[in-house]
């Protein structure tokens, strides 16, 4: 993992700058050259939440159980504020691909055990096992967020957002993610990942369809360092 973030703070440019985003979303990288210069927005009064019953992690859990595959478009917004969007794809167990929009070279996709992202821009590809990083909940075989090995808590906030937050003990220089829920009926809408540094990363799903076919060839690729350098188009 070190060799990853040395590889995100080598590059300052604008679309990687994109590609720090999309790796503080799925594995809680540190995110570099992020920062905005000058005084930040006044602080926005804080919300109180409370406890949310003890049953919510259990529906929660049977809720991600019964998602088989999930198609949806997102919106992810990263801690400098910038916008990205695109198109999701989840096969459990272990599988998924964002596809950014034409204008983004970036392309991350895990194929059951592998998340891979890809900078199509500087023909760079970075591994690292999907079960090491905060998504990895979302797509396992069997979804137990009780289990001895995650700490996860339920809280509900005024509008009645459902907040479940998941930490692995063994991984918190990792970060940890935040699924967001509308209670009824329960729907997973968006979820957070905040970083070791306190970084937060969102992608909201839009349109989302959820148990339908989903063909295989959606967790492959094509690999830039194969590719002329002038060829340009699909992923």
């Amino acid at each position: 993992m070190s060799n990853i973030i040395r590889g995100v703070s080598r590059v300052m440019s604008r679309k990687f700058m994109l590609g720090a985003g999309v790796i503080a979303a799925l594995a809680a990288l540190p995110v570099v050259g992020l920062a905005i210069g000058g005084p930040g927005p006044s602080p926005k009064p804080v919300a109180v939440e409370q406890a949310a019953p003890k049953d919510d992690i259990d529906r929660v859990e049977r809720y991600l159980e019964d998602i088989q595959s999930l198609s949806a478009n997102f919106i992810q917004q990263a801690p400098d504020g910038s916008v990205t969007e695109g198109k999701l794809t989840l096969l459990r167990p272990g599988k998924l691909r964002f596809e950014y929009q034409p204008e983004v070279p970036l392309l991350v996709v895990s194929d059951g055990t592998t998340l891979t992202f890809v900078d199509y821009s500087i023909k760079q590809v970075t591994r690292w096992p999907i079960s090491d990083t905060p998504l990895g909940v979302l797509v396992a075989k069997t979804i137990d967020l009780r289990g001895g090995k995650l700490q996860t808590t339920a809280t509900r906030d005024p509008g009645g957002l459902l907040k479940v937050k998941v930490i692995d003990p063994k991984r918190k220089d990792q970060g940890f993610i935040t699924l967001l829920f509308e209670n009824q009926p329960l729907t997973l809408k968006a979820w957070e990942v905040t970083d070791p540094q306190g970084l937060q990363t969102r992608v909201t799903l839009l349109d989302a369809v959820y148990n339908t076919d989903v063909s295989g060839k959606s967790f492959t690729f094509k690999d830039p360092r194969n590719m002329p350098l002038n060829r340009k188009g699909g992923r």
